[in-house]
């Protein structure tokens, strides 16, 4: 959801970005630029993330495979699961750390937005 909201957010930004062009604002067109640019960075350490997430749900579910066959089968290899659970943690916690820095971004977005949206009011 959060993917869809900034492409989404971004194609707006395009597209004001086309009319500012059209119309010769250039400073506008470098501030959209720089909003699309910040948007970018969002939507890559979302992608991101949401791979670390699933990367790590297949590493506890083919643990948790791993653990009950060593069971079943009697196989000594009881260090593999554990194993994989740990770095399924390692790459859970990066994952977060990934959007928590996404949702910083976001909110820096949007604090420049309001602010901007008061420069433009008082300036009228």
């Amino acid at each position: 959801m959060r993917l869809g909201r900034v492409a989404d957010y971004t194609r707006t930004l395009i597209a004001q970005s086309e009319v500012a062009r059209r119309e010769g604002k250039t400073h506008a067109v470098e501030i959209l630029e720089v909003r699309m640019d910040r948007q970018l960075r969002r939507a890559e350490l979302t992608r991101n993330a949401l791979w670390g997430y699933y990367f790590a749900i297949v590493l506890f579910l083919v643990s948790s495979v791993l653990i009950a066959l060593s069971q079943v089968l009697h196989v000594t290899l009881e260090w593999i699961g554990p194993s994989m659970i740990l770095i399924g943690g390692l790459v859970m916690i990066v994952a977060t750390a990934q959007l928590v820095i996404e949702v910083g971004l976001s909110a820096g977005s949007l604090r420049q937005e309001i602010q901007s949206h008061k420069n433009r009011e008082l300036e009228s």
